[in-house]
């Protein structure tokens, strides 16, 4: 079952989901709207390709943050890595869909979800991937609605939801592989 905005504010009344900071203005009809956080990850722009299996060529991901006012500049074909400002907190029985911000779409920037949905029991803020697929620069700020949150309620809650500890360690080791020089 997918949440109508009566469901969300309801979950969100009954501290189901947390969202925060959160404003009612940001629910829409089925979704919740989520802001650009500050800090964007770059690829640098050098040839060497990814490897997967090999962290040391994917470890060079480049970690810069923006003021509240700064601008953003997304070249075409430029790929990197956000999160949300908002930290979202899911129960056992409940899942999140991560879908681009609409208006975005047409000037051909793309967002999407790094993993395939928000697992039950996530903790924490939203991150996905920005492409800019259009022929020109998109200039982003801090603070604007980048994406939306699907809800989707489970038939039967998960047996047993992962500690903030497991989530915190799965973390680490990406971070790890993501700032080794």
């Amino acid at each position: 079952m997918i949440f109508s905005n009566i469901d969300i504010l309801k979950a969100i009344e009954d501290k189901e989901i947390t969202i925060s900071p959160f404003s009612k203005e940001s629910v829409r009809l089925a979704s919740v709207e989520l802001s650009l956080g500050n800090g964007m990850f770059y690829i640098p722009k050098d040839n060497i390709d990814v490897d997967i299996l090999k962290s040391e060529t994917y470890s060079n991901l480049k970690l810069i943050t923006y003021l509240d006012n700064e601008t953003i500049n997304i070249t075409p074909g430029e790929f990197v890595i956000s999160a949300t400002m908002e930290v979202v907190k899911l129960p056992s029985n409940i899942i999140a869909r991560i879908e681009c911000e609409p208006n975005l779409r047409s000037f051909g920037l793309i967002v999407f979800p790094i993993g395939e949905h928000l697992e039950p029991g996530f903790d924490g803020v939203v991150s996905f991937g920005i492409k800019n697929i259009g022929t020109k620069t998109i200039i982003l700020r801090p603070g604007i609605k980048i994406c939306n949150l699907v809800f989707e309620q489970l038939l039967t809650p998960i047996e047993t939801v992962p500690t903030k500890k497991e989530v915190k360690g799965k973390a680490e080791t990406v971070k790890q592989n993501v700032t080794k020089a």
